[in-house]
């Protein structure tokens, strides 16, 4: 991977706070596209490996998002949460939709590479996967059509999660990102 960041949290529950939000604690380090008006189209590209060292917890933690700001929230999510990788969709029902979940150790400690290409706004669709950086090898998959955000969507991908006792350190390494 090359053009990469490092990406580090403290398993301190009080500490690297996100100021916005002093009611719920959670630590962040995201990187953000432009948003999108409705009926645009881009496909994005980027690498990304997360630590086995990282552990999860019950609650979220997001490792990229498809965010709208007309929702005031994620459309889509690719998560870490009780020992899983898995998409979570916002607006459709996973159980009918089939998001995938797969267990962490199929992600951790390899270069994984993500492709998204997305049209957003009320008709929206999104085809999103993630391989194994030097095999190849789907790692997982989701496709969806239908709302994909509203007035101004963007891609976040990072570390995002709740601040909670018992959390591990994260860390995690992102880059070669490219957008067309």
């Amino acid at each position: 991977m090359s053009n990469c960041y490092s990406l580090s949290l403290t398993s301190d529950p009080i500490k690297q706070l996100d100021p916005g939000f002093p009611d719920s604690p959670r630590q962040r380090i995201e990187f953000l596209t432009k948003g999108m008006s409705d009926g645009t189209s881009a496909t994005f590209k980027w690498k990304y490996l997360l630590s086995s060292k990282t552990g999860t917890t019950t609650h979220f933690f997001h490792l990229m998002q498809l965010f709208s700001r007309g929702d005031n929230g994620p459309i889509i999510t690719l998560d870490a949460v009780k020992g899983q990788i898995s998409v979570n969709d916002y607006v459709r029902d996973c159980s009918a939709t089939r998001c995938p979940t797969v267990p962490i150790n199929q992600f951790t400690d390899r270069t994984t590479q993500h492709t998204m290409a997305v049209t957003v706004g009320p008709s929206g669709k999104l085809k999103y996967v993630v391989t194994n950086a030097e095999t190849g090898v789907i790692i997982l998959s989701y496709s969806a059509s239908g709302k994909m955000g509203s007035q101004s969507t963007s891609l976040k991908f990072g570390t995002y999660r709740a601040a909670v006792s018992g959390m591990t350190t994260a860390s995690a390494s992102v880059g070669d990102f490219t957008s067309s």
